[in-house]
């Protein structure tokens, strides 16, 4: 939905959010797939991974989950206040249904789900530390 933004406004593309969402959201992935590439490599992707890689997997959220979205909810308004956004393809009326819901319905949607999205990150930080750090079975 954000890309569709920045492919659409000049004005989206060119303020600091939408820097700020690209690098949180790429490096959240960079380290995911670090992470899901050494539990490949050592066949254990909760005791055997490096520590390292654990713990910006499971911690990283908590700084770049709130950065990413601060970027696309600048991305929705300066988009929504683009005059050229979402351009001439559209009819007007469809025009404004779209700028309704940059600048309106996805603000909403982020308010209350974004919650949900970090707190549901914090549950699966403690449940993996839980578990590489658990004592074996007897």
């Amino acid at each position: 939905v954000a890309l569709i933004a920045i492919n659409g406004s000049l004005q989206a593309q060119n303020q600091w959010g939408a820097g700020v969402m690209i690098l949180s959201w790429s490096t959240v992935e960079i380290f995911r797939y670090m992470f899901y590439s050494a539990a490949l490599v050592t066949g254990d992707a909760t005791k055997k991974t490096p520590f390292a890689l654990f713990w910006l997997r499971y911690s990283l959220f908590a700084i770049l989950y709130p950065t990413g979205i601060t970027g696309e909810l600048t991305v929705f308004f300066k988009a929504a206040a683009d005059a050229n956004f979402p351009g001439e393809a559209y009819g007007s009326g469809l025009a404004s249904l779209v700028d309704f819901t940059y600048a309106t319905l996805l603000p909403i949607v982020y308010f209350f789900g974004s919650p949900f999205m970090i707190l549901n990150m914090v549950g699966n930080r403690k449940s993996a530390f839980k578990k590489r750090f658990a004592k074996p079975p007897q």
